[in-house]
């Protein structure tokens, strides 16, 4: 196992338990319910014993006696496992409140680390690839909980009563099944190990093949265009070739570890029963004590049988978690300084001084650039593709930082203030808006959270949107679809244009804002854009 793979390991287990301990008495007591649970079950065995010891007695006992004695024993066995079904579905229940608690409480937290990664982070990683890691990051939390749970803690304390119970019986016979124990985990820990890097390729395959049809579906009409179907069938085919390839080696492994772990089972049958039955020569055992033995043996046997798949299950759900785990042990590209205060902007003065940036991928946008902006200034950045104009609008936005230099306004450094107040006093309007799948309303108040209905419908007029919403089937309250592919080019524009009305920022971005619009909607839009930038400075 590599370095990087027991620390990614050590990482998932810390975030998990972090968030259990946020319900660490639920967690405590429902785990001692289930104990608790398990409990009646380990005295059936000890029950049977007595039973078939009366039967083999009977000589020494009346008809009438034995068939009280055992009708006893058969209620006490009754209880016994009625009583462990009752309590195991108590204990079931609050099990069940607890993981969705966790479950909550994880997922949300997925979200609000994706809230605050950087926008270079998204430009780095397919959104599919990241659902998926975030649905099997909180599906193997759950997952390894019901492992636990349903598996892991009744074999464990099964396995001790069992130990504890025949070494009462016998030294012995509890000293065989002591090294048996022993030697059977180490096995198993070396093939767990052996597996659990399969089990990593398999995860990134996973991820990398949800990524691919996620990219190839967004992108379906130009597939159509440039004809592309041969050649995404055949990239997206040899991927799947290796996911399953790499899924069905992994299982092999796992399959040949059954045959050893039924080897050892049966060795162990075995053993005690070769020495049980000198005990029983030598008078010192009873032929209950041959039934009690059997069935703690079967009761642990059953629980074995699927070790291995346990032991399979558990590294395959780590190594499944340990993808969004990568992700939220990172830190957030772009952080606030721990002194930072919120950006405060008098006039709106934005000052570019000797600034330089480099993208990781090695070419250089910009280097040694100044630029001074006034208060209510509006200025336009020309240039050809790649000259740098979308990057410094980013840099201004700190999407990204730069590596020398500082951009400030009205004379406070960008990465001094916080950056939400650094957004709070920017509007944009880019060449493509950003649209949630959400409503019209609910699209133009995110410029403005605490707007009133009033406030946005005015909004919507100042941007020149009503003529089109008024004939929408459900006017403001239609949704716009994924990124507003509902509404055109030149309605998702004006839509935009009201969320900045809006928001009325006292520093305004426009890029390219009017590119690739038919001219009644580029005229529409002009119009509704002579409203926005009234008494600010901007930026085009």
């Amino acid at each position: 196992m590599s370095k990087a793979t027991i620390k990614h390991t050590y990482a998932t287990f810390q975030l998990f338990w972090h968030h259990i301990l946020k319900l660490k008495w639920l967690a405590l007591s429902t785990t001692i319910l289930f104990v608790i649970s398990i409990a009646p079950g380990l005295i059936v065995p000890k029950l049977y014993k007595e039973f078939f010891d009366i039967l083999s007695d009977s000589n020494l006992i009346s008809m009438e006696n034995i068939a009280t004695l055992l009708g006893i024993i058969l209620v006490k066995i009754f209880c016994a496992n009625f009583g462990k079904a009752v309590l195991w579905s108590i204990a079931a229940m609050g099990g069940n409140k607890f993981s969705s608690n966790v479950a909550t409480s994880l997922t949300n937290a997925c979200f609000d680390h994706l809230l605050i990664r950087s926008h270079g982070f998204f430009n780095n990683n397919q959104i599919g690839a990241i659902v998926q890691k975030i649905s099997r990051f909180i599906r193997s939390f759950e997952q390894l909980y019901d492992e636990f749970v349903w598996k892991w803690l009744p074999l464990i304390v099964e396995s001790v009563a069992t130990f504890f119970i025949i070494s009462w019986r016998s030294k012995l016979l509890g000293s065989i099944l002591l090294a048996w124990t022993i030697l059977f985990s180490i096995i198993s820990y070396i093939f767990a190990c052996i597996k659990l890097p399969y089990d990593l390729a398999y995860s990134a395959t996973r991820s990398s093949v949800t990524g691919h049809l996620v990219d190839s579906v967004a992108n379906h009409d130009a597939i159509i265009l440039f004809s592309g179907h041969n050649q995404e069938q055949k990239s997206f085919h040899a991927e799947t070739k290796k996911q399953f390839s790499l899924k069905i080696f992994s299982e092999n492994i796992g399959e040949f570890f059954g045959v050893i772990q039924s080897i050892l089972i049966f060795t162990l049958e075995f053993a005690i029963y070769f020495f049980a039955l000198r005990l029983w020569q030598e008078g010192l055992f009873t032929i209950g004590d041959f039934i009690m033995i059997q069935g703690y043996l079967l009761m642990m046997f059953k629980k074995l049988i699927e070790f291995q798949k346990l032991f399979r299950n558990v590294f395959k759900y780590i190594a499944y978690a340990e993808e969004m785990t990568a992700i939220l042990v990172q830190k957030p590209e772009i952080q606030d300084l721990p002194s930072a205060e919120a950006l405060i902007v008098r006039e709106g003065a934005v000052s570019f001084s000797n600034i330089s940036f480099t993208y990781k991928e090695g070419y250089s946008t910009l280097k040694n650039l100044s630029l001074h902006i006034r208060s209510g200034e509006h200025i336009a950045l020309v240039g050809g593709s790649g000259s740098g104009k979308s990057t410094l609008i980013k840099l201004l936005l700190r999407f990204f930082d730069v590596q020398t230099g500082t951009i400030s306004i009205d004379g406070q450094n960008i990465q001094n203030v916080q950056h939400t107040s650094l957004c709070g006093q920017i509007s944009l309007v880019p060449q493509e808006p950003l649209l949630f799948h959400r409503t019209i309303i609910e699209n133009i108040r995110y410029g403005k959270p605490s707007a009133t209905d009033e406030e946005v419908i005015w909004a919507a007029t100042q941007a020149n949107c009503l003529e089109f919403i008024n004939q929408l089937p459900l006017g403001f309250q239609e949704e716009v679809g994924e990124r507003g592919m509902k509404l055109s080019g030149g309605q998702r524009q004006r839509i935009a244009i009201a969320r900045a009305i809006l928001k009325n920022a006292p520093i305004l971005v426009l890029d390219e804002a009017t590119n690739s619009l038919d001219p009644h909607s580029e005229a529409l839009v002009k119009n509704a854009l002579e409203r926005l930038v009234s008494n600010k400075t901007v930026i085009s």
